[in-house]
């Protein structure tokens, strides 16, 4: 993947906050709208003990994410990022620290969840790795989509 591709991907994650995250149990498939934040092309999550999707991701880590522009600027400006990837609850301390600083520094009302050992209990952090992605860009010719390959 290109330098270029690589900042214009990570530029928009940075531009947006919230994603819709899909997971399946089952064979029974689920979504979601969630806020995140990221560390380079993983992006974290945070939610509740015992949500839908922390159970979900217990059994299944597979799981994909879509991020868009829902289309504000018209179909022709529209930009998506697709993931699939693998989600796993951040239970290393180091990490789930390091995770809990980038995601309270996005969203501020989080800090309140955070004690000086860590997430409190009812917390949980999801780390969701990228084994593909697609980015869309419309504005470069309708249907642009550029697979990045470093992963």
């Amino acid at each position: 993947m290109s330098e270029e591709l690589t900042k214009e991907v990570l530029d928009y994650i940075d531009s947006h906050d919230r994603c819709v995250m899909a997971t399946s149990k089952q064979d029974n498939p689920r979504a979601a709208s969630v806020l995140y934040t990221h560390d380079d092309f993983n992006i974290i999550v945070h939610t509740i003990a015992g949500t839908a999707k922390v159970r979900t991701v217990e059994v299944n880590p597979n799981v994909a994410l879509v991020i868009d522009d829902q289309a504000h600027e018209g179909w022709g400006q529209t930009k998506t990022l697709q993931y699939i990837g693998k989600a796993e609850i951040i239970k290393n301390s180091e990490e789930q620290q390091k995770a809990a600083e980038l995601y309270g520094k996005r969203f501020p009302i989080v800090k309140r969840y955070l004690t000086p050992e860590g997430l409190a209990t009812d917390q949980v952090l999801i780390k969701i790795t990228p084994e593909r992605l697609y980015f869309s860009d419309y504005s470069k010719g309708m249907g642009h989509r550029e697979k990045l390959e470093t992963f």
